[in-house]
């Protein structure tokens, strides 16, 4: 399937740099490496792409999906696709028009996106934050595919209410299709229109990576789905998406 790269940078800054914040906030080694830098760096992609400020504070990562006021270092990618590289460890060279002399804040964002990137392939943490992880990069995806990808677009008009992803026990996101543009949050849902939930973070980073039948499991009960189910099929087209997008990063 050919890719939108406008869409595929929106994921990254919209849907991956936002798993900077819950890794630092439930990994030692991760708000470690946050902590050797205070300051914030400014994401900006074409004249009207999207915009993203990752802000470090004593060890703790924040996103914000806009520029925020005082930025110490100001990234500036004419295309879509320099973003991507970033993205996926290849060569690129975005405009730095803003904090040349603060080097040290891009090496504090460079190590933690490279053990971002060694947590989601299982060579460092631990499963459960793997997961949690994993579901929030996931959902996220899901949100910007529906608003931004032409086909998801059309898909997401005939979408209404509230979808729950679960891992039991482990982590919870919903999104809400009700208002004009979705929007995923962290946590269940109090009356969701449609929930599927996995009975592990095994099994979940297990359909993932494509390594298990989902229908299956279905059957086995391992993994459920309870409520809408047209609301179900038009999540799972989405999802089937995804990776298409990020298979070289979320593997």
């Amino acid at each position: 399937m050919p890719r939108d790269e406008q869409v595929r940078a929106r994921m990254f800054l919209g849907a991956v740099l936002p798993a900077l914040e819950t890794l630092s906030q439930h990994d030692s080694k991760a708000a470690s490496l946050a902590a050797s830098w205070d300051g914030s760096i400014f994401f900006r992609v074409a004249l009207a792409g999207p915009k993203t400020t990752l802000k470090f504070l004593r060890g703790h990562v924040e996103v914000f999906p806009s520029q925020m006021p005082g930025t110490d270092i100001r990234l500036f990618f004419p295309t879509h696709a320099m973003l991507s590289r970033l993205f996926t460890g290849k060569t690129t060279l975005p405009v730095l028009y803003r904090g040349v002399s603060r080097i040290k804040g891009l090496i504090t964002f460079m190590r933690l996106a490279q053990y971002l990137e060694q947590v989601l392939d299982g060579q460092a943490s631990d499963t459960i934050t793997r997961s949690t992880l994993m579901l929030g990069i996931m959902t996220r995806s899901l949100v910007i595919l529906a608003e931004h990808e032409t086909a998801s677009r059309e898909l997401r008009k005939s979408l209404s209410g509230i979808a729950e992803f679960r891992i039991t026990d482990t982590a919870a996101m919903q999104i809400d299709f009700s208002s004009e543009k979705p929007l995923a949050k962290t946590g269940g849902a109090h009356r969701p229109d449609f929930i599927i939930e996995f009975r592990s973070p095994e099994l979940f980073l297990q359909v993932a990576q494509d390594k298990v039948d989902v229908m299956a499991q279905v059957c086995l009960e391992t993994i459920l789905l309870k409520g809408d189910l047209h609301m179900g099929q038009a999540i799972t087209v989405l999802l089937d998406k995804i990776g298409s997008y990020l298979h070289e990063e979320v593997r």
